[in-house]
């Protein structure tokens, strides 16, 4: 999903009134599909998970969603940003000298 994606959905969820449990989970799951994107455009999926351990960045994730659906969702998620996303790597600058990348999305 790219983040208009998420963002969309995030939307829909946010106007139910009665959330289901499963509801609640996607909403995470959803939360941990931007930190991956974050983590991808930044060059750090190690951040996420090594292809053994959760890293700081997944950890919690992997807490909440249960280890075998965190690790469908990172799955899923990195391969389909590896897909569709095209990283730009310094792109801005602000003022204090920190560097951004940006993202264009297929």
């Amino acid at each position: 999903m790219n983040r208009k994606e998420i963002e969309r959905r995030r939307t829909e969820l946010a106007r139910c009134e009665n959330k289901t449990e499963e509801m609640r989970l996607e909403e995470r799951e959803l939360w941990f599909r931007g930190m991956i994107n974050s983590c991808l455009t930044y060059g750090g999926p190690s951040q996420i998970h090594d292809g053994k351990t959760w890293g700081r960045y997944g950890r919690d994730y992997a807490k909440e969603l249960g280890d075998e659906r965190a690790m469908r969702v990172w799955e899923d998620q990195r391969d389909y940003f590896n897909k569709h996303a095209k990283v730009y790597y310094a792109t801005y600058t602000d003022s204090e000298g920190c560097t951004y990348n940006s993202v264009a999305w297929e």
